[in-house]
């Protein structure tokens, strides 16, 4: 299972427990307002006691300046007496909050624990039920109940409801791969127990000092040897020295053990409030305690024997990040801990999944975070945190647009610091430009101008007035560039001053080569053509028209002069608007078939539309995702262009390297329907009674799939062989200046970047192929290999 399955707005899963996924806020659906006559309307119906716990379970705690303790006595009084009639659904309730709202774990673990000194029936209950949610967890690779579930055991040894003896257990279950297990597996468990550690390390000192220093010992192992290739392959900021947030949290915790444990600031812990009722009861032993790791009865997912095989994809913790360290003064006079630090990043990121790109409730809860601090003296720490998985390789969690909502929100709410944080950040990060990854370049380039679209364009141009090299001008006039796709060319050329009129983008435009240029070869067949598509008539009859007498002229030239026409011909026609553009190309569709099929004909095709939005580059964007959608390009011929000899020089431009990623994206989307689709169909395996229709259609489906499956592991070869020769040739030629006149450091950062990207990007997709790229990259330049190897190591390892 991909962790990202609830990325991205995807529907709420219904899973074993009948919860739904994150998109469950726990609230009622909003009733329907029905007027009649004037504004009335009709009241809410009235809720059953059951949703009335659930409204006050999702709310208590939310209100900082209430007074906790009380709320908690209060519910754990009248929820005791439901059990004898609810047991099942309360239990079924409180799971589902502790699951989806981890900012308030130690509330419900408090409260469980409160409920169990009147109930032991509900502690022996709620346990179990724990146990089997936990066991199917695992066995689904469900990634985040993994980590809050093991966090809700944490509070529950707190509260004295479970014994710390259990929670050793499974930490010892978690940590019980070996070395030949993948890093990603590794790090993945070794981070579900240190983000435990923070609420738990307290009260498991008192009960098993030692245990806990033997646990911390097989963390200092597990988080000290890893590959330093994988920390290499998703650094932000290139030719520094990296650190992995997996080893940076391992230290944290070692500093806290340092000092003996103490409690944290930034935790609640309203257990230590009840704690002399808390401890009358007698803590459960969740799990068979045992030195034998497997005698506890929860098995982690099988461990796929080799990169080819493996079905599973692990989540990649990015490295230590932090912009702001020289930007200290807001934030120098605090005392906070790593451990402290780590806490609240640890909230904001499961706030920005709960909340699933609902960036106003996000922001709500992230300025009211229960930590004990005014949110103004932790700016930078949020600011940090979203930029970290803003810049997420190889892949953020949600759509980049859902982070540039929660900076702009942010700003918004605390419209008196926020901005000024931002700014901050947002110069160093400007400053610092030569050293960012080339794909965090662009996603920097295409936040900042999406930022700067929610506030009217307004930014301190003058201070970057003057660029200090060819990259800092780049990254200005990328910004401007994308601000252009939002808004319009003379908005932007009325905010930009004088000084960076160099970096404004042309304005766009068509060049629709045949008008006016009798001495074109095929200009007067051209205005024949357009004519006859103004006119609307069909593909038919247009190519009655070429084959018949009347179009000698057409006939007469050469298949690449005739794709040209017709394709440049078809882009005048679709000019005016996206839908045009639509309409002409599906009307014409036919066209396309018979005369712009071949490898030539493919070819021109792309430099026709090349050179019709020479002067608007997100045309030709669209253009070229419209023709693979209707299969007029195929994404090899596109590939095979874009590493011809002739587009090398154009590398240095951003948008060309847009159409790369947007072809392999296209070939990808198809492939993910196509299995979308196979997987909504019932196979003629599970169903003998199928009727003959479904089983053909199964089995076309599965067909179209395999040929998918296979042109896309071609794509790929064929892609890392044309970047491996292209980087070859490109660096042999380096010192001759005639050959290479275009290579210089600029377009060895972009072209050895974006190769980086690639590889990152899909390294899913490469385990088929890991084999032949093996061989492919054991003799070549020691820059490639360098390069090759850093995104080998997601491969092998994620």
């Amino acid at each position: 299972m991909d962790r990202r399955d609830n990325r991205r707005g995807s529907a709420p899963r219904q899973d074993d427990r009948g919860y739904r996924g994150r998109d469950n806020r726990g609230g009622q659906p909003p009733y329907n307002r029905r007027y009649s006559g004037g504004n009335d309307r009709q009241p809410p119906p009235e809720k059953t006691p059951l949703e009335k716990v659930k409204d006050l379970l999702v709310r208590i705690g939310d209100n900082l300046a209430s007074p906790l303790e009380r709320n908690l006595a209060g519910l754990a009084e009248a929820l005791s007496k439901m059990l004898a009639q609810d047991l099942g659904q309360i239990i079924d309730i409180l799971l589902e909050c502790a699951l989806n709202l981890p900012t308030k774990t130690p509330v419900y673990g408090t409260l469980i624990g409160l409920m169990y000194t009147k109930s032991p029936d509900f502690g022996k209950a709620i346990s179990h039920r724990i146990y089997s949610i936990f066991a199917i967890a695992l066995k689904r690779v469900n990634f985040y109940d993994i980590k809050f579930l093991t966090r809700l055991l944490s509070e529950l040894v707190n509260a004295n409801v479970v014994d710390a003896k259990s929670l050793f257990a499974l930490f010892d279950r978690l940590l019980s791969d070996d070395a030949s297990a993948p890093q990603g597996r590794r790090d993945f468990f070794a981070m579900v127990v240190m983000q435990s550690l923070p609420s738990a390390a307290h009260r498991l000192n008192q009960e098993d000092p030692e245990k806990l220093k033997q646990l911390m010992e097989t963390l200092d192992n597990r988080t000290a040897n890893r590959d330093p290739l994988i920390t290499s392959a998703i650094s932000v900021l290139e030719h520094t020295n990296p650190v992995s947030l997996v080893r940076w949290v391992y230290e944290a915790l070692a500093e806290q053990a340092q000092v003996g444990w103490p409690p944290l600031s930034t935790i609640r812990s309203p257990w230590v409030h009840f704690k002399e009722q808390l401890d009358t009861s007698s803590p459960l032993t969740l799990f068979n305690f045992s030195p034998n790791p497997e005698d506890i009865g929860l098995e982690l997912p099988d461990k796929d024997p080799s990169p080819e095989e493996r079905v599973i994809v692990y989540p990649t913790f990015q490295n230590l990040f932090h912009v702001l360290d020289k930007e200290s003064q807001l934030w120098s006079s605090r005392s906070i801990s790593n451990v402290d630090r780590f806490v609240i990043q640890d909230y904001i990121i499961d706030l920005m999944h709960f909340f699933n790109e609902e960036e106003k409730d996000c922001i709500k809860h992230i300025v009211n975070l229960p930590i004990q601090m005014n949110i103004e003296t932790v700016l930078d720490i949020v600011v940090e945190t979203i930029f970290t998985q803003l810049f997420s390789l190889p892949q953020s969690e949600f759509r980049r647009v859902y982070y540039g909502l929660l900076f702009a929100e942010l700003c918004k709410v605390s419209n008196e610091f926020a901005p000024g944080v931002l700014s901050k950040a947002i110069n160093s990060l400007y400053e610092q430009i030569q050293t960012l990854d080339v794909e965090c370049f662009i996603i920097f380039t295409e936040w900042f101008a999406h930022h700067l679209s929610n506030f009217d364009y307004k930014w301190l141009w003058s201070s970057w007035s003057n660029p200090a090299d060819k990259i800092h001008s780049d990254f200005i006039y990328e910004v401007l560039y994308r601000c252009m796709r939002l808004s319009y060319h003379e908005r932007i050329e009325k905010t930009v001053p004088p000084e960076l009129a160099n970096c404004i983008p042309t304005k766009p435009k068509v060049n629709f080569k045949y008008l006016g240029r009798p001495d074109i070869e095929g200009y007067k067949v051209a205005q024949q053509v357009f004519g006859k598509m103004n006119t609307k008539e069909t593909a038919t009859q247009i190519i009655a028209w070429i084959e018949s007498d009347d179009g000698e002229q057409i006939q007469s030239l050469s298949p690449v002069v005739q794709a040209d026409v017709l394709v440049t011909c078809i882009l005048q026609a679709g000019a005016k608007s996206y839908s045009h553009l639509v309409a002409v190309t599906e009307r014409y569709h036919e066209l396309f078939v018979k005369y712009v099929s071949t490898e030539e004909c493919q070819r021109q095709a792309i430099l026709s539309i090349l050179s019709f939005w020479q002067h608007s580059p997100q045309q030709a964007l669209i253009a070229f995702s419209k023709f693979l959608a209707l299969d007029i390009l195929t994404p090899l011929a596109i590939v095979e262009w874009f590493f011809s000899d002739s587009n090398l020089p154009s590398y240095k431009k951003h948008w060309i390297w847009e159409i790369l990623h947007a072809t392999v994206q296209k070939a990808m989307s198809k492939l993910e329907m196509l299995e979308s689709e196979l997987a909504s169909l019932e196979s003629p395996e599970a169903n003998p009674q199928l009727s003959g229709e479904d089983i053909i259609r199964y089995k076309h489906t599965e067909e179209l799939l395999a040929t998918a499956r296979q042109n896309n592991k071609k794509l790929f070869i064929v892609l890392f062989q044309r970047f491996e020769t292209v980087l070859k040739g490109a660096f042999e030629k380096s010192g001759n200046q005639k050959e290479g006149d275009y290579l210089d450091d600029y377009w060895v950062w972009m072209s050895l970047g974006q190769f980086k990207c690639f590889g990152r990007k899909y390294n899913v997709q490469l385990r088929s192929i890991l084999g032949t790229l093996d061989l492919l990259f054991t003799n070549t330049d020691p820059r490639i290999s360098d390069v090759y190897q850093q995104f080998r190591s997601l491969v092998v390892n994620f």
